[in-house]
């Protein structure tokens, strides 16, 4: 698959799941060989204002830095 092909699959996909999920925004990046190859976002940043999110766009993540840390605990582990 090519890199133009792999970039609507995702970007189709990504709008599908946001959709689905009921995301009122979401951005994303693909990376190759650890460079930026595409950079989107679908949704809105504030909802009924339209913009949609961007690379500058700061979203809060809230407690998920608990779940990577075990995770990263888990696997030193074992």
């Amino acid at each position: 698959m090519d890199l133009d092909s792999a970039v609507r699959l995702v970007d189709d996909r990504v709008a599908a799941f946001r959709t689905e999920a009921e995301l009122p925004g979401v951005s994303y990046a693909l990376l190759k060989d650890g460079d930026v190859v595409h950079l989107a976002g679908a949704g809105t940043t504030v909802l009924d204002a339209g913009s949609p999110p961007d690379a500058d766009t700061v979203f809060r993540i809230a407690s998920m830095t608990k779940s990577v840390t075990a995770s990263a605990v888990l696997l030193l582990r074992d």
